[in-house]
């Protein structure tokens, strides 16, 4: 019933959620669409228990990458990246990448 009530709903089509969508991520926050300096584009999705951000990498498959502790800001990392920012701007770094400055398009 959950998963119905997101595909339904007008947020989940911005979600960031390629197919397939990752397990379920929880409360989504806060949806981003990020543009990078190399034309990376993200459609990023902020989600608290577990706190996550889920991020689809120019429109392919999204990734799920945990929290992480910072003094500022966020900063979410695991095997598939690191994605590092504060209000609307950020870095993107893909594993074995290199990082690219990423700005929420407004």
């Amino acid at each position: 019933m959950r998963a119905l009530i997101m595909l339904a709903s007008p947020l989940a089509a911005l979600a960031a959620c390629a197919t397939p969508c990752p397990a379920d991520i929880g409360q989504v926050y806060r949806q981003e669409a990020y543009r990078c300096v190399d034309g990376t584009e993200l459609a990023v999705s902020f989600a608290r228990q577990p706190n996550v951000a889920v991020i689809a990498v120019n429109a392919q498959r999204a990734v799920s990458l945990p929290a992480q502790p910072t003094a500022e800001g966020f900063r979410f990392s695991g095997a598939a990246g690191t994605f590092v920012g504060d209000g609307s701007v950020a870095r993107w770094a893909a594993a074995g990448g290199a990082q690219t400055q990423c700005a929420t398009e407004n």
